[in-house]
């Protein structure tokens, strides 16, 4: 079992018996906390625990919660050896999908239900309804959020810190919950604009604007002087994500076949591509596809082929 506290920060008395009754006994509460921020670094620095569920008040889980978590705790540590925070929703590294956005929601709220079947995804921001927190893992690289007072942006500023402190920010399917709150967008607006997060901001990133999952986030314009911000969220949630897990090999291959070259032996050459790099992956041993090469009477392929040279092929000369 894996050393985990589970907090929901509640808003009163009211809120707790409401949490009870969906949820049962699931989690100890914070009530009468004036930030969010202060629950953070509360959790970060408590050396009892490794890892800490951070929820809202008004969220329903799913049965056998408890084991879930546990289990992703343990998944998350083999496939993802480097992340420090994990969520439900969020904002992806890279866009995908037939709509290609890079919006990923686990849950179900009143903006709308999932929109990806499976599969974790690197993020730059998530929601924080609920983050699995790795606070060990905090506390060796010394993360921690700022001293605000509030309940605004608080997920956007833990996900920054922890991309400029190196460890990987993940949006995973098993943390799914019903959330009964669409949040306060008129508060979020106020809080973006205030002047206490522009200058946060112009320290923390170089770059001029990210998504979040409320809208567009942008830096203020300043003196290049006075910008010392080094960030760059999008390619630090890829860069990041990418510590410790295995390394795959990936080819790429570039052709441009001379115009006079027939459809067929066109299509043949692209079939190629991809049974490159492991020829027994897509149903074709090496010899069969050489031999299938001569019969079409392609004598030029290599020349048009580029491989990192591992990839055991024979091509006519």
């Amino acid at each position: 079992m894996h050393k985990l506290s589970i907090r929901c920060v509640a808003r009163s008395e009211d809120a707790i018996t409401l949490f009870a009754e969906r949820n049962g006994d699931f989690a100890d509460f914070i009530i009468g906390c004036s930030s969010y921020f202060d629950a953070i670094n509360a959790e970060i620095a408590n050396p009892k625990y490794e890892y800490c569920l951070l929820l809202h008040d008004d969220v329903v889980l799913p049965i056998n919660f408890s084991s879930t978590i546990q289990d992703l705790i343990t998944r998350l540590n083999e496939e993802w050896p480097n992340w420090a925070v994990a969520g439900n929703a969020g904002v992806a590294a890279f866009k995908f999908g037939s709509d290609v956005e890079n919006i990923v929601r686990f849950l179900e709220d009143p903006h709308g239900g999932p929109n990806v079947r499976g599969g974790d995804v690197p993020c730059v921001t998530i929601d924080g309804n609920m983050m699995l927190l790795n606070t060990k893992a905090m506390r060796e690289k010394r993360i921690e959020v700022p001293k605000w007072k509030g309940f605004q942006l608080y997920d956007i500023v833990l996900c920054l810190e922890v991309l400029r402190g190196g460890r990987a920010v993940i949006a995973v399917p098993e943390l799914t919950c019903f959330h009964l709150s669409g949040g306060d967008q008129k508060s979020f607006d106020q809080a973006v604009e205030s002047q206490t997060f522009k200058d946060y901001l112009t320290k923390t990133i170089k770059v001029d604007y990210f998504v979040s999952l409320n809208g567009i986030i942008r830096r203020q314009l300043c003196d290049w002087r006075s910008h010392s911000g080094s960030l760059d969220p999008v390619r630090a949630a890829l860069f990041n994500a990418a510590i410790g897990r295995e390394k795959q090999m990936l080819n790429i291959v570039i052709s441009a076949p001379p115009p006079s070259m027939s459809f067929k032996r066109r299509a043949l050459l692209a079939g190629v591509y991809f049974v490159l790099r492991d020829p027994t992956r897509y149903g074709m041993h090496a010899s069969r596809l050489s031999a299938l090469m001569k019969s079409d009477g392609i004598r030029g392929v290599k020349k048009y082929l580029r491989s990192n040279g591992n990839t055991k092929l024979t091509f006519p000369k």
